[in-house]
């Protein structure tokens, strides 16, 4: 578990347990969540709170939109096309880790734009009733924004097959609709949620950068091996494997946007290439500094499109042509699964770990042992762990980092509330932190009292004075409201932060 899943684990259990309806992501007015939160409490009522049946639940949505794509190419190009298109998208890599984690939107969109993608290629002939095509084609845009603008741009091409002279009327209206939705929830959403994690990654844009990264965020993409802003070390076989996948993609575009020069029929082909091409080119508006790999999993589902609508026609063509194609599949479906099997070996999880730990049973270790001191609240000096922490204890132990609101504010007013009430409270986080501890503690001249490490990774220190926790940098709720991610507080330049859910500025301002 990484600590976004984390999050939406513990948005499906607030809402079994009626504390909350989350519409967006926790922190975020954006990524709608709704979808995938009441998945996983779904998944929790018969299997129970675990990382398997939140998984397991993420992976049937996956294969939801999977089924779309597959009716989808099948309407598109014919039964061939499709089980080549639904073979290359299971052996993806980009979708290797993604296909499992609930991180409020992805998968949403995912399977949104795969339904759309059904619904354009399933009538894509009929002309006598456009109506609830365009306002079905509406509500689904507004539904995509909602989720993840990136894939409502990507799906545009796509909705333009369905376009005649004559229907703009009914398109404006099926916009209408789709605006009005997004408006309305969103309005809803962003009165009720945090506004904690707002990036604006288009503010600091840097084409000629984007463009000298370009090859290299196409290559992280088809290893799958990326994690929030960097992607982990592969191996040969997993470097090798995204540089197929890399070269392919940008072979296909290349080729594909030399031959749309021609001005041929706007048909299925040409859509899914200027789809590959959107989120590609977005990346080059990107701040360098917030720019994540996950930004360019739209492109995924339609070069998967375009690969598998080409090869079905390369495959009924002359002996050569087909020869050529067939040793073009096998390929990627070799190197997909090469690709595969990296990721898993990866795990990619936020921590490093000692050789022979495990994260999982260190979480698992560490909410007993605070359960067994009766440590229901607890202050934490790592932004990833106090999350990971409150899933594993199925939100029966509340945990909050430096900053007074968060992702979720009730919980930092909760803890601290008990801590003013006099309750037991301690702070946590990675023995690699005990030095910071330490010398802040050294700082105000008491001694540091008992330190209690978890399997070598974590540690506890019951009862933290107040004067420490305001030297290490919390923000006490009773003391001020202002957020440490914000830069216009004087407290944001001197908090120290280790692994923050924040922009890498203030990590490494930290670190």
């Amino acid at each position: 578990m990484d600590p976004d899943e984390s999050v939406l684990g513990l948005m499906a259990v607030h809402l079994l347990r009626g504390e909350a309806f989350p519409i967006f992501f926790y922190g975020q007015r954006y990524g709608l969540s709704t979808i995938e939160v009441f998945a996983s409490a779904a998944g929790f009522i018969p299997w129970g709170v675990s990382a398997v049946s939140l998984k397991a639940a993420m992976l049937l949505l996956w294969i939801l939109g999977w089924a779309f794509f597959f009716l989808s190419v099948q309407a598109f190009g014919g039964a061939r096309a499709a089980w080549i298109g639904g073979g290359l998208l299971i052996l993806c890599p980009a979708w290797a880790a993604w296909s499992l984690k609930a991180r409020g939107g992805y998968l949403t969109a995912f399977c949104l734009f795969n339904l759309g993608l059904w619904l354009v290629a399933r009538r894509r002939d009929e002309l006598r009733r456009p109506w609830p095509f365009w306002l079905s084609m509406g509500t689904l845009g507004g539904f995509l924004f909602l989720s993840h603008r990136l894939w409502l741009m990507t799906f545009l091409p796509f909705a333009l097959l369905r376009w005649r002279r004559g229907q703009w009327p009914m398109a404006l209206a099926g916009g209408a609709v789709g605006a009005a939705w997004a408006f309305a929830v969103g309005r809803l959403g962003r009165r009720e949620g945090s506004d904690f994690w707002s990036p604006h990654w288009l503010d600091q844009s840097d084409v000629a950068e984007g463009l000298l990264r370009l090859p290299f965020r196409l290559w992280e993409l088809w290893t799958g091996a990326f994690y929030l802003w960097h992607a982990a070390d592969v191996s040969l076989a997993g470097a090798l494997a995204g540089l197929v996948w890399a070269v392919a993609f940008l072979g296909v575009l290349a080729v594909s946007l030399v031959r749309l020069g021609g001005r041929p029929p706007f048909g299925p082909p040409a859509a899914a290439v200027l789809a590959m091409a959107i989120p590609a080119a977005l990346s080059l508006l990107s701040s360098p500094t917030l720019f994540m790999v996950r930004y360019l999993l739209p492109a995924a589902v339609p070069f998967v499109l375009a690969v598998s609508l080409a090869s079905g026609k390369a495959l009924k063509a002359g002996r050569p042509r087909a020869i050529a194609c067939g040793w073009g599949l096998v390929l990627l479906g070799l190197a997909g699964a090469a690709g595969l099997a990296e990721v898993a070996r990866h795990g990619l999880t936020d921590v490093t770990l000692p050789p022979g730990a495990s994260d999982g049973q260190a979480l698992e270790r560490l909410t007993r042992e605070l359960q067994a001191r009766r440590l229901a609240h607890v202050y934490s000096l790592d932004a990833f762990l106090q999350w990971k922490l409150m899933f594993a204890s199925e939100g029966r132990i509340e945990a909050r980092w430096v900053d007074p609101g968060d992702r979720y504010p009730p919980i930092p007013r909760s803890v601290d509330r008990a801590r003013a009430a006099e309750e037991p409270v301690a702070l946590i986080g990675r023995l690699e932190d005990v030095a910071r501890l330490r010398a802040a503690q050294r700082g105000l001249g008491d001694p540091l009292g008992e330190l209690i490490p978890v399997e070598g990774l974590y540690f506890i220190l019951p009862s933290p004075s107040v004067d420490l926790l305001r030297a290490l940098g919390f923000i006490l709720n009773n003391e001020g409201s202002r957020s440490v991610l914000d830069e216009g507080s004087p407290s944001a330049l001197d908090v120290p932060i280790t692994r923050a859910d924040s922009p890498p500025a203030f990590k490494e301002r930290g670190s």
